[in-house]
């Protein structure tokens, strides 16, 4: 055969919905962005989003590291499709730099384990480093498994 994928063939997607992010102050006008991984480390994909910036911090002492200001690039969308050897993990990064980036924040989930809806939840990054306790980042999630042949993408 030529390799290609029948239309009938059933494919299992996953999607991930960042509804909105909040990030505490003091990483306010840093370049960050959110990378969306499927599956464990080293035989994983990922999947990067687009870079969020956070507006100015608050110049009022009243301001603390639990007030948060809601970061750009809100209401995206990560699809993955689903195989066995990605196991049911999903780790999101809150990330900087150019080149070379760094780690800023992280958290891992578990796949909802019922198909074909969304399941929200509210998710927390914490601070990436050994005493990981500190909450960077607040994330309003979606995620979800869909069952759909190949044919009805492109509906």
């Amino acid at each position: 055969a030529d390799g290609s994928v029948a239309e009938s063939s059933l494919l299992v997607i996953v999607s991930v919905r960042i509804r909105i992010a909040t990030l505490t102050p003091h990483l306010s006008q840093q370049r960050l962005r959110m990378q969306v991984k499927f599956g464990r480390p080293g035989s994983s994909v990922a999947c990067d989003m687009h870079g969020l910036t956070a507006p100015p911090a608050v110049a009022d002492a009243a301001c603390s590291e639990r007030s948060g200001a809601s970061a750009g690039a809100d209401d995206e969308t990560c699809l993955f499709l689903a195989h066995r050897q990605y196991d049911s993990l999903l780790r999101l990064r809150l990330v900087h730099g150019g080149l070379v980036c760094a780690k800023t924040a992280k958290c891992e989930l578990r796949l909802p384990p019922v198909w074909g809806q969304m399941e929200r939840r509210d998710v927390e990054l914490l601070e990436d480093g050994m005493l990981a306790t500190r909450r960077l980042a607040s994330l309003d999630i979606s995620v979800g498994t869909w069952a759909m042949t190949k044919g009805s993408l492109r509906d």
